[in-house]
């Protein structure tokens, strides 16, 4: 830290001269509160104000002098030779002081340029490692991401391919059952024609049936079993075996008549609930006949 700045003469407390005092041509008389300035008034180059050591010095000097002065001619003034000098070796003083100064200056802000450089440099450094830091999280992270991001693309793409497999079986099963529809509604279709147009031959043969049905009942009320004391074994095979064979001839057409029908499933179970039907129907008839 500096000393606080004084100035020249600042501190010297000067008595006027008394009027006995005797004029010396020869001397030129100065008064040190002429030489009183104040720095904040006067113009002075700042490498000319000195430190508040260096003044109290030269004011040290100063006073040592009008000592001097006082114990020999008891007077409070100098001459104009003694001031002259006074001011010159003052001058070369300062002088000094400058070029002294002005390196030490230079080596201080070169210090402190230094200085600024090694904080700035530090602070650089840390930056950079801050950075590359930063820098190796990011692509840690990245990696991290793109791996993710990968695994979820190739599952996802393994999953539209399973879709696409599975879309494709289920549209041929729907084909497959489209298809089956549509030649079932067709087979029915042509079932049901040629079933209406043969069901009018069919009704012929039934009603053939019926009629040999019933004729087969006439036999049997024109047979007078009250003549006959006993009915014979022989007898009863005889009617029985042409029973058989009236019928056997009778059926014929039906059987022509199935050998007509298509044999696929469907018409299978139609005509084999048909037939049952029919063979019921006719036992009934044949039982009430009897």
């Amino acid at each position: 830290m500096q000393e606080p700045i004084t100035t020249l003469f600042s501190s010297q407390v000067t008595r006027k001269s008394l009027p006995g005092d005797e004029d010396d041509d020869e001397n030129v008389m100065v008064s040190f509160a002429e030489l009183q300035f104040n720095p904040e008034e006067n113009d002075i180059p700042d490498e000319l104000i000195m430190s508040g050591k260096q003044l109290r010095i030269i004011n040290s000097k100063i006073n040592s002098l009008l000592q001097i002065t006082v114990d020999t001619r008891g007077k409070n003034y100098v001459t104009g030779v003694e001031m002259d000098y006074l001011l010159k070796s003052q001058e070369s003083r300062l002088r000094n002081l400058i070029e002294v100064v002005e390196p030490k200056q230079e080596e201080r802000l070169v210090t402190h340029s230094k200085s600024f450089y090694y904080e700035i440099q530090k602070l650089r450094d840390v930056a950079q490692e801050r950075h590359e830091f930063f820098m190796e999280k990011v692509n840690a992270t990245k990696e991290s991401l793109d791996l993710k991001v990968s695994k979820i693309k190739s599952l996802m793409s393994e999953e539209v391919k399973k879709l696409e497999e599975n879309y494709k079986l289920l549209h041929g099963k729907v084909d497959v059952i489209i298809g089956a529809i549509t030649h079932l509604v067709k087979f029915d279709n042509e079932y049901t024609k040629e079933f209406q147009a043969n069901s009018k031959p069919d009704e012929k043969v039934f009603e053939k049936v019926e009629e040999f049905l019933s004729g087969i009942k006439d036999t049997f009320l024109k047979v007078d079993l009250s003549n006959q004391s006993n009915i014979s074994q022989e007898s009863i095979s005889m009617m029985v075996s042409n029973i058989k064979s009236n019928i056997k001839d009778e059926l014929a057409t039906i059987l022509s008549l199935v050998l007509r029908l298509p044999t696929n499933a469907r018409a299978a179970q139609i005509l084999q609930g048909e037939k049952e039907e029919v063979e019921e129907i006719d036992l009934q008839k044949f039982m009430v006949m009897i």
